[in-house]
């Protein structure tokens, strides 16, 4: 007995998405439980956001493809889990924010860095115009450009900070980031 191309496709990327569901879910929970700082919370949060993020990929499989309105409900979806997975980029940044100790990630920081995100889904379950997919994707890009410059910046100076206040500062170094 033999399966299809498709179905086993289907099987692997169950198993696959499965597997990474069981990562970030178990490494948030060591992450709540064992963490010992403001920086173990804000990476849980992001393995908890990471987590859910994970069940779009399953949801994805309910569509029925072979039908008109299946393929067009799974296009309509599509572009909206790809606008939310876009927001995992504000999870990065808020873990960088942690390293960097610009400020303390509170959930009105979080909001306001998701804001942008939240009104290009918003409207597009409003019009359905993949123009605000778009929209969501080079804010992204944009987004993501200016913090890489902004925190290369804050971590050149925390490095000049530390060199000058420790003489062992291996502990506290940042290069590996």
């Amino acid at each position: 007995m033999f399966i299809s191309i498709d179905e086993f496709e289907r099987i692997s990327d169950i198993f696959a998405i499965s597997a990474y569901f069981l990562f970030t879910g178990i490494n948030a929970y060591r992450m709540f439980v064992h963490g010992r700082g403001h920086l173990q919370d804000v990476t849980a949060w992001l393995l908890v956001w990471w987590t859910i993020l994970v069940f779009d990929k399953f949801i994805a499989y309910f569509f029925d493809h072979n039908t008109i309105d299946g393929a067009h409900a799974q296009t309509i979806y599509k572009c909206l889990a790809n606008m939310v997975d876009m927001t995992c980029a504000v999870g990065c940044v808020m873990v960088a924010y942690t390293l960097s100790y610009v400020r303390r990630v509170t959930f009105l920081t979080v909001l306001t860095h998701a804001s942008p995100y939240i009104l290009c889904i918003i409207s597009y379950l409003l019009t359905y115009d993949k123009l605000w997919m778009w929209v969501a994707f080079f804010w992204t890009i944009i987004y993501g450009l200016f913090y890489f410059f902004f925190f290369m910046s804050k971590f050149k100076a925390y490095t000049k900070r530390m060199k000058a206040a420790y003489s062992n500062d291996t502990s506290r170094n940042l290069d590996w980031l």
